[in-house]
């Protein structure tokens, strides 16, 4: 991100209305720049993979949270340096360290005011954790309660930085040949590192690998 394209935002999930309320308020923002917008699902990760913003806010609407979870774990396993925000009506305190796990970095609820909704997105661009003092404090009494162990582990966590890069292309359906070229590497070197993406996400094949894809989204 350079200081004279500023900050890169797409707001995704959010009704048309409001996202072009969301849009004013950015764009009136020193430093920040919407770049676009999307409904859900796939539309969001496809703008996302294409528009690279530095930061997504993403509106869970009255989704299950379980959906939202799998949206930003296939996001940021697609799109790493894309910070997530999301955007709720409810404090959906149940699935927040699920949201967190899945790599999430804010969660802003729609009462707060415009001087703390923008505070929100620059402390989440920044690379920091954002959160309200009710969710802190929510998160403070289930450390102190012991809990903590991961429901449901995100498997791109094992993948590293290359292996995450290398398995976005996989996914959209890159021939080894086309890999290599992209990433300026041998075949042998994108057939090594497919062999430990598909050790690391206990696929036995790559039928096997591109199911996970379609599980993961």
């Amino acid at each position: 991100m350079s200081e004279t394209e500023g900050i890169k935002i797409l707001i995704a999930g959010a009704p048309v209305l409001v996202r072009s309320a969301l849009s004013l308020l950015l764009n009136r923002e020193p430093g920040f720049r919407v770049v676009g917008g999307a409904s859900g699902g796939k539309e969001a990760l496809g703008r996302t993979i294409e528009l690279r913003p530095d930061v997504l806010l993403l509106d869970l609407g009255l989704s299950e949270g379980g959906e939202g979870v799998a949206a930003v774990r296939k996001i940021k396993c697609d799109a790493p340096d894309t910070k997530v925000c999301i955007l709720s009506s409810f404090e959906r305190k149940r699935f927040l360290l699920d949201i967190l796990r899945a790599g999430a970095t804010g969660y802003i609820t729609k009462d707060v005011d415009d001087e703390e909704f923008l505070r929100a997105v620059r402390i989440v661009a920044d690379g920091f954790i954002y959160l309200q003092p009710n969710m802190i404090q929510y998160l403070v009494e289930e450390a102190l309660n012991g809990a903590g162990a991961a429901s449901d582990p995100n498997p791109c966590d094992a993948l590293s930085g290359r292996e995450q890069e290398l398995f976005s292309y996989i996914t959209k359906g890159y021939s080894n040949k086309e890999i290599s070229k992209q990433l300026f590497i041998s075949i042998k070197t994108v057939e090594a590192h497919k062999k430990r993406i598909m050790e690391k996400l206990n696929a036995k094949s790559l039928s096997d690998l591109m199911r996970y894809c379609y599980v993961q989204n």
